[in-house]
């Protein structure tokens, strides 16, 4: 019996060995470790605790030594999670003893964990130095630390400050040395260590030691011993005479120096801000050979101070619906106050609101400032509040939610979206108020509203995108009562399954380095598609291809481009890279932009946490500059300016010279503020003369008579070159460094002011007392799909003051959300004056997808300015007081695939992200070119993202649509490709300026369509006044939008082709410049040109602008008599320009030419040279028996609102098409304004039959010494008028069809020969710069 009962036991022993397992644990984390960096005494440890199979209810867990950071229990108890740290463990053993405790108080498990600090041990370690250079004005060395662990941070050296430190793999480090204080080489450099150690080695400096430097020129802006009244930074420009290409500048201060620019033979130009905010000596060393040159400057530099002052706190009301901020009283507000909406809970959003956000009425001597918003009911106190530039509103509350539990995570995962990004994907509950934000410990984050995919508030599933961060430990998931859970990476958590431990992957992980990569044997080859390059005047498009190995090929790498090493404060550019999986290479395209240093190209490349810098590579590896003839490290520099005002309505504005002469000015814009009304204006340039190397670009605008006296200042200007270098004045901001008015500083700093004195008897008595009122407002809806695709909103609107409102100037609408966000959205506005008083308002606001959901949206509105200098704004309060609709209602009913973005485009086509919500069911792709189509099936399909992998080479922008399984078809998205492309800079010319203008006037020949209120006559002028939309010499045309224009790269000629009124019709109209000839006194021609070749350039190609410029030499006997440069400008919207002193208004559609002619020697200086140009039009169907055509020519105006008679027009007419010409009668000679005269010279030149007709115009130019210039376009417009075109008919002479006019117009058609510049250097010198780049003005308000 007993060995039966024996066996039973063996039998259930067997049977149920595994459901009998005994408590055990686990530990994840490193319990053997090194000090953080070489100076520490201490190690710091973190590590989790898995204990599973556990018998009894654990009722206690002593304290140890170790801190616990967390300890959770599965629902049966059989599970423990326990995380535990420890920051100041000694050298040596450190012993954990964790004993679990029941409920009786008795021991039921315990176990001891050894954590082991381990000393430096020096005499095992050997520094091996591999190379030394210098970039980003620090001293980097590549060494390799034999048997020393990894991942080490250094401190201090003996040659300098160590700022930093990188593990490279198998114990290669880089060390990053600021303060430099040796420049002998090889130089003795120590490492410090923990309790006095140090560790020696001997290593060579990058610094070339047999050289000479000689100060040509040190100029101080401001000049030295000067006090700034408000400039943060002070300037030395310093001209060198030296044979080193890598000089080292260093500074006492901090600030480095910058290279901007030099011949790359014997001299070099340096910039060195000074920058403080008080009386100061600064000093700086400028290496010469093995030593230093000392120099120091006084400075006493000004300070910001915030001139807002916050008279009382107002008072905010507790509302049903909202809180309400109510009337708080500020006086002296300037331009660098701001308002900022402050919520500790979402640093990573803080915001800096400025005027006219909040302000509700006066003017900037006196103001009040209202805001409605909304808040949840909190828990905590929630301490969400208000600064007026230091000044602090709140902390506004509203009490008594009865939630007190933290939102639940039930799922997580995340993996990587592109080069530098974590995909998250998590489901988060929570039972009472809802999931309002998730945020990691580095302060990157997303409301609910922006990442849910799935579910609701309640039970949310979530994906959502964060930059990589290094340093990002936890994500924290907060409710609307703002009870917030952390939940820390690296750590196991229970989740969906309540007894199965989740571990949290942190992203460290995910972008971790093998540790089999290295940089000194996993970098098998880098090559070039172009190395050895020609730079000079050329950017070059190229590709780097990288042969690697032990690194995952779905990571990709980064790589900056460091055409000038010692600039350390201008945005680096940086490509991504992708693996070509036929080459097995990883490939990257870049740009080498024109006119940088000869020699290597320094480059950065980054794999995640590996930073390798190109000199620590092998020769073979380095991209090499064989010839760039200067440098140009610099963006616009302004050299002189000028300030105008004239006119009644009034124009100011100024004109500042730009010497680029080495990559040239490509645009610009000045932000203005003025002091009383507080309105900020969008100034951009425009050249009046010269050339982009050296010009003149005028910032002008428009202030109506009836006006407050007042000043006008810039506090904000940004330039750009043609290599994309800024510069950047910025009145707010202490870090100037690359100032473009630094030159102007020994000036009078007052000329960033223009004070405008009006006529105050234009205003009512009561004008500045009084603020504008709001006479009516409506939206289009109550409730918004904030997830679907028309998600736009529109308001209308109407304010009425006494003196009327600015007629340029729109208000703001801003939406508010429980978020405590207030946004503008894509907002459009029309602004419509209905008389003298009332200005009626349209804007239609895009709300960004998921605003407000769930909850609501409020509506604050701000920013009604009158010409009397007085503001009003109408928050939430104020519109519901008024009975105007205050709120939205965001719902979530329709969820729509949106595409929201996407990554990077080549131009060369390939891989392509595409970022958007609710793309889960996209079954295809379908992407637009401009010629074909594409359809692709998407991989790497998320919710919130997809890869499109090959797409074709395109210059042009392409648009993409998705369709779903179920056929739904989602928003499209226009994707602009980033152009690698070769890009050449023409040769500079001599600068050249402006003129006045004659007029003359006729009486109307026509009726001007007043019988159809669509004109009438200016008996003054005796031309037709056209009443929008009409247009043209008779106002019987409207304008008509037609495609681009075809491009002729052989010559200056440009056709527009547009459909007829019928669909087997159609028409085109070519322009072209045909000669020059030279004419005298008595009309003899006594020269006569032709242009045998143009050398043809794009510019700018977008969908809505297109730039092209055409060059060619003219010549006589085979010698160089001048040259002329012709630059044709399309664009697809309206606009005003100004030319020659006036504004002058451009169709939709229009071809703007705008033509420079360099020195010209005249026979004599009473002849004139004579630009012809032809115009012509005709039928691309062959002739009909009903066609006809007929010409004019005549007087007309350009400007906006045509009260003058300043071009003349060109009419030629087939059918019921018209191809309209405008010729201004005014150009630029040697930087005058003058007026000229254009002819039509018809007589033995000119086509006429019945479906093709042709023109021939000639712009008169008196002598000039230097330069022309002169600026003509062209427009489409449809022709209203019954009449025939009283031409030839084929059949009766009779016109059947009606006049639909292309008219090439608001043209200015200005051309201008220059004289002969010198033969020889013509020939010789072919990159000689000649080049009129014109922008028309596109104020933004």
């Amino acid at each position: 019996m007993n060995k039966q009962l024996i066996l039973i036991f063996i039998i259930l022993q067997i049977f149920f060995y595994d459901s009998i397992k005994a408590t055990e644990h686990f530990v994840k984390g490193d319990l053997i470790k090194y000090p953080d960096y070489t100076t520490k005494t201490t190690c710091s440890f973190s590590f989790n605790i898995v204990i599973t199979n556990i018998e009894q209810y654990i009722a206690n867990i002593p304290p140890t030594s170790f801190s616990f950071e967390s300890l959770f229990l599965s629902n049966d108890s059989k599970t423990a999670l326990i995380t535990m740290s420890k920051t100041d463990a000694q050298f040596g053993d450190t012993v954990l003893a964790l004993s679990l405790y029941n409920s009786s108080n008795s021991i039921f498990y315990s176990f001891n964990l050894t954590c082991t600090c381990n000393r430096f041990n020096l005499a095992n370690y050997k520094i091996v130095p591999l190379s030394s250079g210098y970039s980003l004005n620090n001293l980097f060395f590549v060494l390799k630390f034999v048997n020393f662990p990894k991942d080490i941070d250094f401190e201090g050296t003996s040659i300098g400050t160590t700022l930093g430190s990188k593990y490279l793999g198998d114990n290669n480090y880089h060390l990053q040395i600021n303060k430099i204080n040796s420049l002998t080489s090889p130089v003795k450099t120590t490492l410090n260590f923990a309790n006095g150690e140090t560790l020696s080695f001997m290593i060579d400096l990058p610094f070339q030691t047999k050289t000479y430097t000689e100060i040509k020129s040190l100029e101080y802006y401001p000049n030295n011993n000067i006090t700034s009244k408000d400039y943060l930074c002070g300037y030395g420009d310093l001209k060198l005479k030296t044979n080193s290409s890598n000089l080292l500048i260093t500074t006492d201060w901090g600030n480095p120096t910058k290279k901007i620019g030099g011949n790359n033979i014997d001299e070099v130009q340096y910039l060195i801000p000074f920058r403080g905010s008080s009386s100061i000596t600064y000093s700086f060393k400028i290496q010469s050979g093995a030593s230093f040159i000392d120099k120091n400057i006084n400075y006493d530099l000004g300070s910001l101070s915030n001139k807002m002052v916050v008279v009382n706190n107002g008072f905010y009301m507790d509302k049903t619906e909202y809180i309400s901020l109510e009337n708080v009283e500020i006086k002296n507000i300037s331009v660098i106050d701001s308002i900022d909406i402050l919520s500790p809970l979402f640093i990573y959003r803080r915001k800096k609101l400025s005027f006219p956000f909040g302000f509700v009425g006066g003017n900037s001597n006196q103001s009040y400032f209202s805001l409605s918003f909304l808040l949840y009911q909190t828990n905590i106190l929630y301490p969400f509040s208000i600064s007026f530039s230091g000044t602090y509103i709140g902390p506004f509350q509203i009490s008594g939610s009865t939630d007190s539990t933290a939102p639940k995570l039930l799922a997580y995962g995340i993996s990587i979206s592109n080069y530098n990004t974590i995909l998250f994907k998590l489901r988060v509950t929570d039972d009472q108020s809802g999931v309002k934000s998730i945020q990691t410990s580095s302060y990157y984050g997303v409301m609910l509203s922006e990442s849910l995919v799935s579910g609701d508030s309640l039970d949310a599933y979530l994906e959502f995108r964060f930059p990589f961060e290094e340093d990002a430990t936890s994500i924290t998931i907060c409710d609307n009562a703002m009870n917030c859970n952390s939940f820390k990476f690296g750590t196991y958590l229970f989740l969906e399954l309540p007894n199965t431990p989740v571990y949290l992957t942190p992203p460290s992980e995910l972008f971790s380095i093998p540790n089999e990569f290295d940089i000194s044997n996993c970098i098998m080859d880098i090559t070039f598609k172009y190395n050895d390059l020609i730079v000079t005047d050329k950017s070059i498009a190229n590709v780097m291809y990288l042969d690697i190995i032990n690194f995952p090929i779905d990571r990709d790498f980064t790589l900056n481009i460091l055409p000038n090493s010692q600039d350390s404060f201008s945005v680096i550019p940086f490509y991504v890279s992708t693996f070509n999986s036929e080459t097995m290479k990883f490939e990257c395209e870049f740009i080498v932009p024109a006119n940088i240093n000869t020699g290597p190209v320094q480059y950065i490349l980054t794999f995640n946490s590996f930073t390798i810098f190109s000199f620590s590579l092998p020769s073979r590896f380095q991209l090499n500059v064989k010839e760039s003839l200067y440098i140009d490290f610099i963006g616009p520099i302004a050299t002189k300016v000028s300030k105008y005002q004239y006119g009644r309505p009034h124009k100011l504005g100024w004109q500042f010279s730009f010497e680029d002469d080495i990559n040239g000015f490509k645009e610009g814009y000045l932000l203005v503020r003025s002091s009383i009304d507080m309105v900020v204006r969008n100034i951009t340039s425009v050249i009046s003369s010269g050339t982009i190397f050296n010009g003149t670009y005028d910032f002008g605008f428009t202030i109506s008579f009836t006006c407050i006296s007042q000043t006008y200042s810039i506090f904000y200007a940004k330039f750009i070159d043609t290599q994309g270098q800024e510069t950047i004045y910025d009145k707010m901001s202490s870090e100037m460094l690359m100032n473009p008015f630094y030159r102007l500083l020994n000036n009078d700093e007052d000329f960033r002011d223009i004070s405008l004195v009006c006529n105050s008897s234009a205003l009512s008595p009561s004008g500045t007392l009084e603020i504008p009122s709001l006479v009516d407002f409506s939206v289009s809806s109550t409730a918004v799909e904030v997830y679907s695709i028309d998600r736009n909103v529109t308001f209308i609107y109407t304010a009425y003051h006494s003196d009327g409102l600015l007629d340029l100037i729109s208000p703001t609408i801003y939406l508010t959300s429980f978020n405590q966000e207030f946004i503008t959205g894509v907002q459009s506005t029309t602004i419509t004056p209905i008389n003298s008083t009332f200005t009626k308002y349209i804007t239609i606001i895009e709300i960004p997808i998921g605003f407000g959901y769930p909850g609501e949206i409020i509506i604050n509105c701000y920013g009604f300015i009158s010409n009397a200098g007085t503001h009003s704004g109408f928050p939430a309060t104020l519109l519901k007081e008024s009975g105007f609709q205050y709120k939205i209602i965001p719902a979530a009913t329709t969820k729509n695939i949106l595409l929201t973005g996407s990554s990077e485009l080549s131009s060369n086509g390939g891989k392509l992200i595409v970022y958007g919500r609710f793309l889960s069911s996209i079954e295809t792709i379908t992407v637009q070119y401009q010629n074909k189509q594409e359809i692709f099936v998407p991989t790497y399909l998320y919710h919130t993202q997809f890869l499109i992998d090959g797409i074709s080479a395109t210059d042009d922008f392409i648009t993409i649509t998705a369709k779903s399984t179920a056929g739904v078809s989602s928003s499209s998205l226009i994707v602009y490709p980033k152009l690698y492309n070769d890009s050449s800079l023409p040769k500079p010319s001599n600068p050249s300026t402006p003129t006045p203008t004659q007029t003359q006037t006729i009486k109307c020949k026509t009726s001007c369509g007043e019988s159809n209120k669509q004109g009438y006559c200016s008996e003054k002028q005796g031309i037709c006044i056209c009443n929008s939309p009409w247009i043209g010499a008779d106002c019987q045309s409207q304008i008509i939008v037609v495609p681009p224009p075809k491009v002729n790269e052989t010559n200056p000629s440009t056709e527009i082709t547009s459909p007829g009124s019928s669909s087997e019709i159609k028409y085109s109209s070519i322009v072209s410049i045909v000669s020059l000839r030279e004419i005298d006194f008595n009309n003899n021609i006594v020269n006569n040109y032709t242009f045998d070749k143009w050398n043809f350039k794009s510019i700018e190609d977008t969908e809505n602008k297109k730039i092209y410029s055409y060059f060619s030499n003219i010549t006589m006997n085979n010698q160089v008599v001048s040259n002329i440069t012709s630059t044709l400008e399309w664009n697809s919207q309206s606009s005003v320009v100004q030319f020659a002193g006036q504004d002058i208004s451009l169709n939709p559609s229009s071809i703007k030419y705008t033509i420079s002619i360099s020195k010209y020697n005249f026979l004599s200086q009473l002849n004139t040279l004579q630009l012809i140009m032809s115009a012509s039009i005709q039928t691309q169907n062959g002739q009909s028996n009903h066609e006809c055509s007929s010409k004019s020519f005549g007087d007309s105006s350009s400007s906006p609102n045509q009260n003058n008679i300043d071009s003349n027009y060109m009419q030629l007419q087939v059918n019921d098409h018209s191809f309209y010409g405008r010729f201004i009668k005014r150009c630029l000679l040697d930087s005058k304004i003058v007026s000229i005269s254009n002819s039509k010279l018809d007589e033995n030149l000119s086509e006429l039959n019945s479906n093709k007709i042709s023109s021939f115009i000639g712009i008169n130019i008196p002598w000039f010494s230097n330069e022309a210039i002169i600026d003509p376009d062209f427009s489409v417009l449809l022709s209203h008028s019954d009449n025939s075109c009283n031409g030839i008919d084929s059949n009766s002479g009779l016109t059947k069809s009606q006049l639909i006019g292309i008219i090439v117009g608001s043209v200015c058609f200005f051309i201008v020969i220059l004289i002969i510049v010198f033969y020889i250097l013509l020939k010789h010198c072919l990159f000689f710069k000649i080049f009129i780049y014109k922008l028309f003005i596109k104020r933004k308000y």
